[in-house]
């Protein structure tokens, strides 16, 4: 049995075992497995990306860096052996991003469209 179906997945043994958080492409499916969801940084991406084309938003455009750069932050560390990000790094990311959120929620007010709120 293949595809992405809800009765495919079942047959997925491990996927029926899992306890933790699946990271995915918003496939509805998958929300019936796990305990808890995330999408992926691609999809978020594109999600940013489609809110700056279509409504002319800046914070979506200024996001997908900081998301980008955390990434390659990441990785670079996982590539020297050192899994932990410096507190400091960490506060610094966290302030960025949360003054972008608040940038969205002040052009989101403004915004026509309510599928893009």
């Amino acid at each position: 049995m293949g595809g992405k179906s809800i009765e495919a997945l079942k047959g997925l043994d491990f996927l029926e075992r899992y306890a933790g958080t699946l990271v995915h492409d918003h496939e509805t499916a998958l929300y019936h497995f796990g305990t808890d969801h995330a999408e992926c940084n691609v999809h978020i991406i594109r999600y940013l990306r489609k809110n700056t084309e279509e409504i002319g938003n800046r914070w979506s455009d200024e996001m997908i860096p900081l998301l980008s750069g955390m990434n390659k932050q990441r990785k670079g560390l996982m590539e020297q052996e050192s899994n932990a990000m410096p507190a400091e790094m960490i506060t610094d990311y966290e302030g960025k991003y949360f003054s972008i959120l608040e940038q969205g929620r002040r052009e989101n007010k403004s915004t026509a469209h309510k599928y893009a709120k």
